[in-house]
């Protein structure tokens, strides 16, 4: 049987929390619920949908990239953070939850995942993002292409505003718009995140950078899917599974 302690301490010290800056949140054990655990779900973010899947599963803990707690902390409990708390307590669910740990990790890590995936060589990690070189040199709309069938879905928003190859792709997952500098001064000539603010348009276009914004969630599946492979191994006796929902942003 998996003490909810001792998942708490493996992801803690596997994930290097304490070594990985997280201004956005507090990274761990979110809401506490069974001592033993023997069914884990996995998710990119704890929706209220999410949690219920779940729970229909009886699941006894659940561990996401995006938790419920963000900033200051609970304010004030609404009707939303409300219903899903209601049904962690009514599944005595615990909630895990790894945000930035779960993007910087250069083995499992979201942009680690993404560039693998995508096949990247050389691969290295500049700050939290990923940046690595395509075996050989793509035009960009066969690269969107490339960056389609692995997300499942069309890039939200793509320009290829330095009209050149893609060679070096630097990647950060979701929200993530604002490292492109770091990757560009690391070779990337094209940068792939998740989603982008009005001012990062003009930004790329000023450096310029080629770039694609595939889909907050659309990126951020990969490191948490992965961790669930590292916690199969390290605690097989455990029941471990994936829901996904859909989410085009």
């Amino acid at each position: 049987m998996l003490l909810r302690d001792k998942l708490a301490e493996f992801c803690h010290t596997f994930l290097k929390v304490d070594n990985i800056p997280d201004s956005w949140c507090k990274n761990g054990l979110q809401v506490s619920g069974k001592t033993n655990i023997q069914k884990i779900a996995l998710g990119t973010t704890a929706s209220k949908n999410f949690l219920q899947m779940a729970k229909d599963w009886q699941a006894d803990a659940a561990i996401v990239h995006h938790g419920l707690f963000w900033g200051r902390g609970v304010q004030s409990i609404g009707t939303e953070l409300s219903a899903r708390l209601k049904i962690l307590f009514e599944g005595d669910l615990s909630l895990f939850n790894y945000h930035i740990p779960l993007d910087a990790h250069p083995e499992i890590g979201n942009n680690a995942q993404i560039a693998k995936r995508l096949g990247l060589k050389n691969i290295k990690m500049v700050d939290i993002c990923a940046v690595g070189d395509l075996p050989k040199p793509l035009p960009f709309t066969a690269f969107q292409e490339k960056c389609a069938d692995l997300f499942g879905q069309e890039a939200n928003f793509a320009e290829d505003f330095l009209q050149k190859e893609v060679s070096c792709v630097g990647i950060c997952s979701g929200g993530g718009s604002d490292f492109a500098e770091h990757c560009r001064k690391a070779g990337a000539d094209t940068f792939l995140t998740g989603e982008i603010s009005e001012h990062h348009y003009h930004d790329f276009s000023e450096i310029p950078l080629n770039f694609l914004a595939c889909g907050h969630h659309a990126t951020e599946r990969f490191g948490i899917q992965a961790l669930g492979e590292v916690l199969k191994t390290e605690f097989p006796d455990t029941h471990i599974s994936f829901f996904t929902e859909p989410c085009p942003v």
